[in-house]
């Protein structure tokens, strides 16, 4: 079975979603602004985020699971075994690493 018309018609469904997601938005915003709604709400969550540290961190931390998981697989026979074990141990410390680094930034925050 060929994937490519799957791939078109996934990626055409969700281009026109975005696009009226974004227009909805925008009609959303430009009514609030007549109605003198402060916007500045919509902006708080995004100055705030520190979610890219997050994803970040926990992709470096898959990263290094992949990679130990590959030495470990290559040096043993459980293959399988070393790159779950490696991949968890790995996520799992860069959770706990995002998560001491959020706590300082909310620290200095308040």
């Amino acid at each position: 079975m060929e994937l490519t018309p799957i791939l078109v018609v996934g990626i055409v469904f969700s281009s026109v979603v975005t696009v009226i997601y974004l227009l909805i938005r925008k009609q959303e915003r430009m009514a609030m602004m007549q109605y003198g709604v402060d916007l500045n709400k919509f902006y708080e969550n995004q100055r705030n985020s520190i979610s890219p540290i997050r994803y970040g961190i926990l992709l470096i931390g898959l990263g290094l699971g992949f990679f130990f998981g590959n030495m470990l697989g290559d040096s043993t026979d459980y293959r399988g075994e070393a790159y779950l074990s490696m991949i968890f141990l790995f996520v799992g410390i860069a959770l706990v690493i995002s998560y001491i680094i959020e706590k300082k930034e909310r620290k200095k925050r308040n």
